[in-house]
């Protein structure tokens, strides 16, 4: 389950990653390639999220 949710999320990112380099690449505005480290920084914050999380329920497991 934990994987399928990893992959989705890699998948979300990716798909908004596009959208921002396609936008970009038709109008030249530079505020795309922001969108897209704002979008890698929000999705690596979740991954980061998930990774606490799991630890610390791992730990109240054990």
């Amino acid at each position: 389950m934990k994987t399928k949710t990893i992959d989705w999320i890699k998948e979300q990112r990716q798909q908004q990653i596009e959208i921002s380099v396609k936008a970009y690449a038709e109008s030249g505005d530079v505020v795309h390639l922001e969108d897209i480290e704002a979008i890698n920084e929000h999705y690596d914050e979740i991954l980061k999220d998930m990774q606490i999380s799991s630890y610390f329920h791992a730990r109240n497991f054990s």
